[in-house]
């Protein structure tokens, strides 16, 4: 088709706008006679070359792509890749169904990629209860106007959520008999034997103080952390520093508590929730100034 089909010149040009809907994909000529004062003597022909492709894309890896084993309501990613094989922008769009949405996410989701561009896509997964999770997500593709039918793709992806647990390398530190007002310490090894990475915050609480007045417990706490938060990777061990520093005469016992919190996979990008019912937690028992600290992980 073409507009307009007729017409008057009354300058020395006039644009002709033909649109062609191809059948197959490659170079088509069609032929066009344009007649000249209803004169079959001064018709003239013009040929047409349209070049028609299908829209493609190709994505790496194009098989599988595995998540590492990650902690329930924790968040692990994984970077891929999309080409546009085309000589033409082309529109893109993940379809998630909504029972995927809460476990994955993908950015960008919608866009447009340029010919022979390379887009980098970041999958982001999180596991909602401890089971093997297999995705298949539908990618179309499309020119940039939307007016062609999609071209269908799919990705396949598998990850596994797990809950993971810390535990003490030590049951019982022996801090001794301190002098009141001087200092002692110990490093407290804490170890990671599952297969994700757990993210903890540790919390210290002074449990029981003997022979020392009402006052003085108020405002005394002589147990403190080396960092209160860090990051334990899978099949590893990471040293948290313990420290007492008594000023008054006595026998004192504290409790540190863990919970796991979920995080994004980057410590610079990490957003506590808070403690929700899914938080896991465990405790480890000290005791300090007179005899030991006892560190003993207690399931809840």
């Amino acid at each position: 088709s073409c507009k307009p089909s007729h017409g008057l010149l009354r300058g020395k040009y006039q644009l002709v706008v033909f649109q062609m809907l191809p059948q197959q994909t490659g170079i088509t000529r069609s032929n066009v006679k344009c007649l000249i004062n209803d004169a079959e003597k001064y018709s003239k022909e013009f040929e047409l070359l349209v070049s028609s492709e299908v829209a493609q894309v190709s994505l790496q890896p194009n098989d599988m792509i595995y998540f590492k084993p990650t902690c329930v309501h924790a968040t692990s990613t994984q970077n891929t890749s999309m080409k546009n094989l085309s000589r033409m922008p082309l529109r893109f769009e993940w379809l998630i169904t909504e029972v995927d949405e809460p476990f994955l996410q993908v950015s960008p989701k919608t866009g447009i990629i340029l010919p022979n561009e390379v887009q980098e896509l970041k999958w982001s997964f999180t596991p909602g209860i401890v089971t093997k999770y297999l995705f298949k997500i539908k990618l179309l593709v499309y020119n940039d106007k939307g007016n062609c039918k999609p071209q269908k793709y799919f990705a396949q992806l598998i990850g596994e959520g797990q809950m993971g647990s810390i535990k003490c390398l030590s049951e019982k530190f022996e801090f001794g008999n301190i002098v009141v007002g001087s200092q002692s310490r110990h490093s407290m090894e804490l170890r990671n034997d599952g297969d994700c990475d757990l993210l903890y915050k540790l919390t210290c609480v002074q449990k029981f103080v003997q022979h020392v007045t009402r006052e003085q417990v108020d405002v005394e706490n002589i147990l403190s952390l080396g960092h209160s938060e860090g990051l334990v990777l899978a099949h590893s061990s990471s040293s948290v520093d313990l420290s007492v520093l008594p000023r008054h005469h006595g026998y004192y016992e504290c409790d540190i508590s863990y919970e796991l919190r979920p995080f994004s996979g980057n410590l610079d990008e990490t957003v506590f929730v808070g403690e929700e019912e899914y938080t896991a937690q465990g405790h480890l028992y000290t005791a300090t100034d007179r005899k030991s600290t006892r560190l003993t992980p207690v399931t809840q």
